[in-house]
């Protein structure tokens, strides 16, 4: 029982963690691109070791920018949440190739991943790959004063995105 709310509360952290420097990105406004995909590859690892997986370290990221977006609404929210929807996908993608190398590499060196991180790293692929856009227009849709024109361009740039995602996922699930 202790070590499961040890976990529980492990996770509970990372996502406050991420939530808290994704709103400080997003609030900020300068290079949300680019500090976003640092975010998501940086959290990838914690996100993955606590249970919560690539897939939570999405949503949360997602969930703080519809809060930070709902507090106070910038000039051009179009162009932040594209921004915020690219740092994700570019995020996701290194996590993903990395992991990928780093099944790779142990492979190559004859060393194994356990069973149970493997399945689990698979597991975290697999959910990613048929759930990363729903995810993602989930959260699009928690932001109050977003046009319908709005959302409906941020949705299709969104699958656009994820087709940018998808080559790494199947890759990553490949290498597995």
């Amino acid at each position: 029982l202790r070590k499961g709310q040890n976990k529980m509360a492990e996770t509970q952290n990372i996502n406050e963690q991420v939530k808290q420097e994704a709103a400080a990105i997003i609030s900020d406004g300068t290079k949300i691109r680019e500090r976003i995909a640092n975010l998501v590859t940086l959290g990838a690892e914690q996100a993955q070791v606590s249970g919560e997986g690539l897939l939570g370290l999405a949503k949360s990221i997602m969930d703080s920018t519809a809060n930070t977006l709902n507090q106070s609404l910038p000039a051009d929210p179009n162009s932040t949440l594209r921004q915020v929807i690219d740092g994700l996908s570019d995020g996701m993608t290194s996590a993903v190739l990395a992991a990928k190398m780093a099944v790779s590499e142990s492979v190559s060196s004859g060393k194994s991943f356990a069973e149970n991180d493997m399945q689990k790293f698979m597991s975290d692929v697999s959910t990613l790959r048929e759930m990363y856009s729903q995810t993602v227009i989930d959260g699009l849709g928690k932001i109050k004063d977003l046009t319908g024109s709005q959302l409906g361009d941020l949705k299709y740039h969104a699958l656009a995105a994820q087709s940018s995602v998808l080559p790494a996922l199947q890759q990553a699930f490949d290498a597995a």
